[in-house]
């Protein structure tokens, strides 16, 4: 037995990035809008040869909408990524659960996937989806998300540290996750691109 030799294939393990994006008119989402639709366009060109893919969650108004699903193409990405809308409150915890979902069905269909959620949003969450008190349900949310196998995430705080007030939500929500922490004075041209890569 020790003299037989066989080949077997490797699987190899594909990757999706999901962007959750705030979509609220509370972060000045169409500035954020425009830099986390090119770092999309940009890893889309990188990602072009190889099995990872990319989709974008928007959270706002009153719920979360897949406006990007899972896709490696350049084409698709760029007509869904042309118009979208922003403004209204701040649904978080819908983004949440919507990223939670997706990660369960694409796993049902490619176990072997592997997920790098990106989060970015200034944490001023005031519209719940379920009844529950709004930091309530992003706590249960949170906790699904923790649950979740081959996942990583980043969370991108764009909330304005200057105020006299602030929520520090972000920031709860990725030590809850184990999540690489960045504020908006990290992000300089670009630099969303590099932190994702």
């Amino acid at each position: 037995d020790e003299d037989m030799r066989f080949k077997q294939r490797e699987k190899k393990m594909g990757h999706l990035v999901i962007f959750v994006v705030d979509g609220s008119g509370s972060m000045g989402a169409q500035r954020r809008m425009v830099e986390t639709k090119g770092t999309v366009q940009y890893l889309l060109l990188d990602c072009y040869q190889k099995r990872d893919m990319v989709s974008l969650i928007v959270f706002r108004k009153d719920k979360a909408e897949i406006v990007l699903p899972p896709t490696s193409s350049v084409e698709t990405a760029s007509r869904r990524l042309r118009e979208i809308p922003v403004g209204g409150k701040t649904p978080l915890s819908a983004g949440l659960l919507e990223t939670h979902r997706l990660i369960k069905r694409v796993t049902v269909k490619s176990p072997e996937t592997r997920f790098l959620v990106v989060l970015v949003t200034d944490g001023r969450a005031n519209q719940s989806v379920s009844g529950l008190p709004v930091s309530e349900e992003i706590e249960k949310m949170t906790r699904l998300l923790s649950e979740s196998r081959f996942t990583d995430y980043i969370v991108i705080d764009t909330e304005n540290k200057g105020r006299f007030m602030t929520t520090d939500l972000a920031l709860t929500i990725a030590s809850a996750l184990g999540a690489d922490y960045y504020t908006i004075d990290n992000l300089k041209a670009d630099s969303l691109t590099d932190i994702v890569r």
